[in-house]
């Protein structure tokens, strides 16, 4: 389905693979690092996700970055169309999804208090 739609599922995949590995920072129960790093230290779960969120975030910010570039890059060379093709384009759907994340994020913060 995805190979009728696109035409390159690498894009996809990759996305999937990078986006876990790098949001994975964010929590204490991300990886088996973090929970080591909180079991022995005592951090709180609140105080590690807002000391290590915004790296996570702007990981994440990058992946979806260069992951687009590569695809808009990919789907120019497959194409083989006019310049505009290669620019990059905001769609309504990726707006939407910025927006819910930036706004529940500090309510994330907020509302938990966990030990």
């Amino acid at each position: 389905m995805l190979r009728a739609a696109w035409d390159e599922p690498l894009p996809y995949l990759l996305a999937v693979a990078t986006s876990a590995n790098i949001g994975s920072v964010a929590t204490i129960t991300g990886n088996p690092q973090n929970m080591l790093i909180g079991s022995f230290s005592g951090l709180t779960y609140r105080y590690f996700i807002w000391r290590l969120g915004p790296v996570a975030l702007i990981g994440l910010l990058l992946d979806w970055l260069i992951i687009r570039k590569c695809l808009a890059t990919i789907m120019c060379l497959k194409k083989r169309r006019h310049q505009s093709c290669c620019s990059a384009r905001f769609s309504p759907r990726v707006t939407q999804a910025c927006i819910v994340i930036v706004s529940c994020w500090p309510a994330l913060l907020r509302a938990f208090h966990l030990p």
